[in-house]
């Protein structure tokens, strides 16, 4: 299934059901040479695994950056679910798993 990263600020979490929204691409993004990749693999992910999907979290030396960049990921875990889309966004609704 594909993985993907999602920015710690682009995440939000509910705490009873353990599930985290991801915001995994946005086809509005601009100058993001990796939107079309990012497409790539949502497709891949909902034509050959029913639209699971999994990413880490990463977070951002600056969130007000262009281009941002990494100051660390959260390797201890992964969140493993299913691809949503509304509109221009695509999301991942995962749940946690130790790695």
């Amino acid at each position: 299934m594909p993985v993907f990263t999602a920015w710690f600020d682009h995440l939000t979490f509910d705490k009873p059901s353990r599930m985290s929204k991801a915001l995994v691409s946005d086809t509005n993004w601009q100058g993001s040479v990796g939107v079309r990749n990012q497409e790539r693999w949502l497709k891949i992910s909902e034509e050959q695994h029913g639209g699971d999907a999994a990413f880490f979290v990463i977070h951002a030396i600056d969130v007000d950056a262009e281009p941002r960049r990494i100051r660390e990921i959260d390797a201890d875990r992964i969140f493993v679910g299913k691809l949503v889309r509304h509109g221009t966004e695509t999301y991942v609704l995962g749940q946690p798993r130790p790695l």
